[in-house]
């Protein structure tokens, strides 16, 4: 067993420490996710297959030709489904954050080398649900002013307040103190944690490249309609533990002064995970 809590580790190094997480209790960490994912994943399953559309393309190209085409009739179906995207995108953040918050604690457990259950990660949610809503809400409208200013300020965003979930479910402090503290965990490593978030963005979009190339196999509507859901709970339980490793390596770079946090009954030290 090597000490988490005292040695920094490489971007890959943290891929590697949270893959032998995840391995220890897949089934527990996917069917958390799997909980938090219905209201992503039900109307998905219930949206009946899209009909085929290569009628409408033949007229489409047809009409282009002769000059007739009206953009109206391509931008229609658009703005039509615009509302639907937006409300899809918003439930897709949010699911994504009550994850992030299940496997926080649940990581939290493997890292310490104690048992991970399902049940405990969805209670410590349910208890901290306010709290992750309330984070998840200002840090996308931070994303989103810094994207308003270009990409060097949202950049600046994201190493900054990369960790204030793990923050509140681990250390137990509020909506402020969670910012303040990964704000404080982020100083010195800012390019550590870009680096770090952007091998695991590659590496969970390769996955999920994967599952889209076994959906275009599989060909059925059923199946197109659940993959993207089945995709995101085998993956995305992966992408979380790498940012909560990526949250105790911030601790570690800075020392025992600032590792403790503020309390909590998981932080403590002598963190331990073998790699």
């Amino acid at each position: 067993m090597t000490d988490l809590a005292q040695r920094p580790r490489t971007a890959s190094e943290i891929v590697g420490v949270a893959f032998r997480l995840y391995r220890r209790a897949p089934v527990q960490c996917m069917f958390a996710t799997a909980v938090l994912s219905l209201p992503l994943l039900v109307p998905r399953l219930l949206a009946p297959p899209a009909p085929p559309d290569s009628q409408s393309l033949t007229s489409m190209l047809t009409q282009i030709q002769s000059g007739a085409f009206d953009q109206t009739q391509l931008l229609a179906p658009l703005r039509a489904q615009l509302p639907m995207q937006i409300v899809s995108a918003c439930i897709g953040l949010l699911v994504a954050s009550l994850v992030d918050a299940a496997m926080a604690r649940m990581g939290s457990e493997l890292i310490l080398g104690r048992e991970c259950w399902a049940s405990d990660g969805l209670r410590a949610v349910g208890r901290r649900f306010a709290s992750v809503m309330g984070i998840t809400i200002l840090k996308s409208l931070a994303l989103g002013l810094g994207l308003l200013c270009f990409l060097f300020p949202v950049l600046y965003v994201e190493a900054r307040f990369f960790a204030p979930i793990q923050v509140a479910m681990i250390e137990g402090v509020g909506v402020g103190g969670a910012f303040r503290r990964s704000g404080v965990l982020s100083t010195g490593v800012k390019n550590h944690v870009l680096g770090t978030l952007t091998l695991v963005l590659i590496i969970s979009y390769v996955l999920d490249l994967a599952g889209d190339l076994i959906g275009a196999v599989a060909g059925t509507g059923v199946v197109n309609n659940a993959l993207p859901g089945v995709t995101f709970i085998v993956v995305y339980p992966f992408v979380a533990l790498c940012q909560v490793v990526l949250y105790y390596d911030a601790r570690a770079r800075h020392g025992p002064t600032l590792a403790s946090g503020s309390g909590g009954a998981h932080v403590v030290p002598g963190v331990g995970i073998g790699v």
